[in-house]
């Protein structure tokens, strides 16, 4: 006789099923239901984006890194859940290509004027290097949201610096 179960987990539009019979391997499937909350985090996803992009014009790329290492890390989970979403739904991730190419251009300009005053090295694209801080980001996003901490913010920095910022003489 099977014994059909469902288990909640702790994302609030996560259900997975799994039916247990003697005379078969357990199988598993997960389905995804999409609630108004996780319709929010998309939104706040997006909002976070924003805020990030306007620390980065405010405050500098060294603030914006910093910001992201103190993230809380169940938040930084729900961002890349949105992220995969916006992968495997094509509606989502045309809303979020949109969003994007809406921001991108202030912070690009913002880039070029940090070049031009000799804060960030000139020899190579905004794009390129507004591209890289953002993969940096990413990165200590995917480390945050895996549980792992980020040991040595201040070294991360530097490496960064080293890599975008002007040539030393």
């Amino acid at each position: 006789m099977p014994l059909d179960r469902t288990v909640r987990l702790r994302h609030p539009g996560l259900v997975l099923p799994d039916e247990l019979r003697k005379d078969r391997p357990l199988r598993c499937e997960v389905r995804r239901h999409e609630t108004a909350e996780q319709r929010d985090d998309g939104e706040q996803r997006a909002e976070a984006e924003r805020a990030l992009i306007q620390l980065w014009m405010e405050k500098g790329w060294v603030a914006t890194l910093r910001k992201v290492v103190e993230e809380d890390p169940d938040w930084i989970a729900v961002y890349l859940e949105m992220s995969r979403k916006e992968r495997t739904d094509p509606d989502l991730g045309r809303l979020h290509r949109t969003q994007a190419e809406e921001l991108a251009p202030a912070l690009i300009e913002h880039v070029r004027e940090e070049q031009a005053r000799g804060d960030l090295r000139g020899d190579v694209p905004a794009e390129k290097i507004a591209g890289f801080v953002s993969i940096v980001a990413n990165g200590i996003a995917v480390q945050l949201g895996s549980g792992e901490p980020i040991r040595d913010v201040d070294t991360l920095v530097a490496f960064v610096r080293s890599a975008v910022g002007p040539p030393t003489t």
